[in-house]
């Protein structure tokens, strides 16, 4: 029986690459961008205030070059979260394959800056000009 199971175990991860459960538990919108090991993106994920979401990497046949490698490793990974506007909240590296990651918990600044308006728009001159009245 312990045989079967392990063959089943190693049917089931030899179709699947790492998983991670990203935690949003700031009070932001946040983005998880994960990393491989040499720093290949290899996907990102919106992810809203208070949710979570898990992150699989699919193994297969990969375009991958490294030269004077005969492999390489997409483990540990990195995983950086970005504010909506672009800017670093935190960041984790060397992350294993299954870890829970959460953004509060990551080093950084966990902070995001208010989102700015857009210019002002030119105020007319006082006083306004009177509406031409067509009959």
């Amino acid at each position: 029986m312990k045989k079967i199971f392990f063959i089943f175990v190693l049917f089931l991860c030899s179709g699947w690459g790492g998983t991670l459960v990203l935690l949003n538990d700031s009070p932001y919108e946040l983005t998880a961008v994960v990393y491989s090991a040499s720093g290949v993106f290899l996907g990102q994920v919106i992810i809203q205030p208070g949710q979570q979401a898990n992150w699989t990497e699919n193994v297969g046949p990969t375009s991958l070059k490294i030269p004077n490698a005969p492999s390489s490793s997409q483990t540990p990974y990195t995983v950086i979260w970005r504010c909506s506007h672009g800017e670093n909240f935190s960041m984790a590296n060397d992350i294993s394959t299954g870890a829970n990651v959460s953004a509060m918990r990551c080093a950084g600044l966990h902070f995001c800056s208010p989102k700015q308006e857009g210019e002002e728009k030119p105020k007319c001159p006082s006083p306004c000009p009177p509406c031409s009245s067509s009959k």
